[in-house]
């Protein structure tokens, strides 16, 4: 019998498109908050810290303002350190739970600092505390996941995110490349299970994830379901950052899977030359297909905005570490010692 986090993975389209009809139903006045700020401060903790590290890159390419993700915890033990950075700022939390300890205590430290502020809220159940100590909330209790690893609702909070700093910036063909994914994505996985279920029988044992810019933080995340999904050693690091030191300990046993942007980037393509020295397996996610020897494309059939890839990236990988658990038989639902959020 399947996992939930396996049915999960395959209802993520269905969710995204409730998630894109709500966002296209929502007050403009948010918009206008991530246009009025010109520091943007997003808050996370777990997996909700990696989609902070995209929407933080996100907003200063898209937007061009000056913002940076900050840790729950660190920001709740912090706030005074932290009041100068936060003044004149919006700050954005991201939470599945609406419930997380971390970020409920910093949202409430931060009420007591006499600055100047407003605050926004992703999460992914109705009426928490959350939404309440928030200015502003957006709400998907539809995208929420009974198995306590995150797929769904991860993809849906980046989904989230992405689509209101491309709508503060006008971005029409990010917006435009968000809705054909959603078009396109139950077919997108439909094709490509039967190829990521193969690659979690071959003989690997870790894995490497390699991504930059506003992916890389939905990339870190794509190492952490390797930790949580088949409970098995990962690391993310950015493309070519990774011939700095972490290339020495990839070998025949190593699964990487890369961001890939164009078959015409020497220096990507270069690095999959270094990388298929060390006898790994490769598996490149790209828009439009890429036939690189020695490699396995997985691709949506067209091209995509990178940040925008980052959402069939993390599908892959979930799909692969949700294979590689069943032949692990390990729980992907109930992982040892992990709970659905932390309460302090």
């Amino acid at each position: 019998m399947k996992s939930q986090t396996y049915k999960e993975i395959k209802d993520q389209y269905n969710r995204l498109e409730q998630t894109q009809k709500h966002l296209n139903e929502s007050n403009m006045e948010i918009i206008e908050k991530y246009k009025k700020y010109g520091t943007i401060i997003y808050v996370g903790c777990g997996s909700s810290y990696c989609i902070a590290k995209s929407l933080s890159v996100a907003t200063v390419m898209k937007l061009g303002k000056e913002s940076f993700a900050i840790s729950g915890g660190d920001l709740m033990q912090r706030i005074a350190e932290y009041r100068d950075a936060l003044n004149n700022s919006l700050v954005v939390a991201i939470s599945r739970s609406g419930a997380t300890s971390e970020i409920l205590l910093a949202f409430e430290n931060l009420r007591k600092e006499n600055i100047n502020y407003e605050t926004l809220s992703f999460s992914c159940r109705e009426n928490q505390e959350l939404a309440r100590l928030s200015d502003y909330a957006i709400e998907m209790p539809w995208a929420f996941d009974k198995s306590v690893c995150q797929t769904s609702s991860v993809t849906n909070l980046y989904f989230a995110g992405m689509n209101l700093i491309a709508r503060a910036a006008a971005n029409d063909e990010m917006l435009e490349s968000l809705s054909q994914l959603i078009i396109s994505g139950n077919e997108f996985l439909s094709k490509t299970e039967e190829t990521l279920a193969k690659i979690a029988g071959l003989d690997w044992d870790h894995g490497v994830i390699l991504g930059d810019s506003e992916a890389a933080g939905i990339c870190e995340e794509g190492a952490l379901a390797f930790k949580e999904i088949c409970q098995l050693p990962s690391n993310h690091y950015n493309l070519l950052d990774s011939r700095h030191g972490p290339i020495v300990m990839i070998n025949a046993k190593t699964l990487v899977v890369m961001i890939i942007s164009n078959i015409n980037n020497d220096f990507e393509l270069n690095l999959i030359e270094d990388l298929k020295k060390k006898k790994c397996t490769i598996v490149t996610v790209s828009g439009e297909a890429l036939e690189i020897s020695g490699t396995i494309n997985i691709n949506v059939g067209f091209t995509l905005p990178y940040a925008v890839l980052g959402i069939p990236f993390i599908n892959v990988v979930q799909m692969i570490t949700s294979y590689k658990a069943e032949l692990l038989n390990t729980d992907p639902d109930m992982p040892e010692g992990l709970d659905p959020w932390i309460t302090l």
